[in-house]
């Protein structure tokens, strides 16, 4: 099985629907430890590592203006 690799940055809540929306999962347990605010503050940016798998008729690309959206960036895309 094929994937994409990216990571996601940003503050305050995670936007959990986008998993759904992408097709994606946290790469690590510490990237989905990083999805909770928990320990952190609402202000401070962290960085959370995910995967999307390919599904038929290829890969499936992060959409970048809708974590955008949700006040997060999507950075180094590399498919696997």
């Amino acid at each position: 099985m094929n994937f994409i690799k990216f990571n996601v940055t940003g503050s305050g809540d995670f936007p959990t629907d986008m998993l759904r929306y992408d097709r994606c999962f946290p790469r690590t347990s510490e990237d989905a430890a990083n999805m909770k605010i928990g320990e952190f503050d609402r202000k401070t940016r962290r960085s959370v590592g995910l995967l999307t798998a390919w599904y038929r008729g290829g890969y499936h690309e992060p959409t970048i203006e809708r974590w955008r959206s949700f006040g997060w960036e999507v950075t180094e895309v590399e498919k696997l």
